[in-house]
């Protein structure tokens, strides 16, 4: 755990109901209703991917990064690897080194929730947690390629910069967040982490940790939390060995996967590490399910868990609840569905402390 904030250790959300990203919604409003009614103590600010390109997964946190380039006409964003990489580059680690982190905002046109959030909580007061989110360094570099299709990643000048980029947006929104609530909470999500170790990518494990911890890193120096979320399997093992206080899965479909590394999890709970439990599906398998049906899955894993030494007590002191992902393929319906049975598992939970 990294010394910077050792309170951080002391983070124990007991069942604590909070979101992961996307909505169905065009007007963050609407979902900002959802928000304050389903996720009380932990508002989170709404991804909105229907409004176009910018409110994508990687494009949204593309700003400021040099040699991108974002074509809106065609909705591609890439890396531009030309004679002018160098300046731009230049330029970029100015603003690093100066510490600039308003050049490094997130702005309403690529993130018009964010700024929906700011004006909702100024009419609120102030918050026990509050959920910001970035894009992963691993994610965004597989995702994003040069001009002839090569992941961003596999140019180390590249990857050191979306990675720097990643964390200043991080530390960004803490500041922002920061004056509303007790706690902001930051998740990094990384869906990719699914191909870390697959013949297909050849990225070393501890470069991995590395990356993942420099972004940890920039969360914690502003003295909040940090998740990592990842709604594929992976390699549990690997967030547990980072510096991370939450690891955010989906439950729904891969609690089985996670209960292989149970050692692992003795050691990362030991050292104050929590689980968010993506345990309400945001698929259309929400239709097939309700709260009894969820609560009865999630505790087979718990009873598992408590087969293999955990207690009742630090599964529910180490837990959040939380949508198995985003919402944004799912109606507005269904999509009030999943906060719903969301909130009333996370009560259920809380009732066992």
């Amino acid at each position: 755990m990294n010394d910077l904030n050792n309170n951080i250790v002391q983070f124990k959300p007991n069942g604590l109901a909070t979101g992961i990203g996307s909505f169905p919604h065009s007007d963050p409003d609407r979902a900002l209703e959802l928000i304050g009614k389903y996720f009380p103590a932990a508002p989170a600010w709404p991804q909105l991917p229907k409004l176009g390109l910018k409110e994508n997964m990687c494009p949204q946190f593309s700003q400021g990064m040099p040699a991108l380039r974002l074509n809106l006409e065609e909705k591609k964003i890439s890396f531009l690897i030309g004679d002018d990489l160098m300046a731009e580059m230049e330029s970029f680690y100015m603003k690093v080194i100066e510490d600039d982190l308003a050049y490094f905002a997130l702005t309403p046109d690529y993130a018009l929730g964010f700024g929906a959030l700011i004006n909702y909580l100024r009419e609120r007061g102030r918050f026990p947690y509050i959920k910001g989110c970035v894009t992963g360094p691993i994610t965004f570099g597989l995702t994003i390629t040069d001009q002839d299709r090569k992941p961003s990643l596999y140019y180390p000048e590249l990857f050191d910069a979306m990675t720097k980029t990643i964390a200043m947006k991080a530390r960004w929104q803490v500041k922002q967040l920061d004056p509303f609530c007790d706690k902001v909470i930051i998740f990094i999500d990384e869906p990719y982490l699914a191909s870390v170790g697959s013949a297909l990518i050849s990225l070393k494990v501890d470069e991995v940790i590395e990356k993942l911890n420099e972004v940890i890193t920039s969360v914690h120096q502003e003295g909040a939390v940090a998740g990592i979320h990842c709604c594929a399997n992976t390699d549990w093992s690997i967030l547990m060995r980072t510096d991370v206080d939450i690891i955010s899965f989906d439950a729904f479909g891969y609690a089985k996967n996670l209960l292989l590394y149970t050692d692992r999890l003795r050691g990362y709970f030991d050292r104050g590490g929590c689980l968010a439990w993506g345990i309400t599906p945001s698929t259309d398998d929400i239709d097939r399910e309700d709260s009894s049906s969820l609560w009865d899955r999630m505790m087979v894993s718990w009873a598992k868990l408590e087969e293999a030494g955990f207690s009742l007590r630090e599964l529910v002191e180490r837990a959040l609840i939380t949508p198995s992902c985003g919402m944004g393929t799912v109606t507005v319906e269904q999509c009030e569905k999943i906060m719903r049975v969301n909130l009333e598992i996370s009560e259920k939970v809380k009732s066992l402390g």
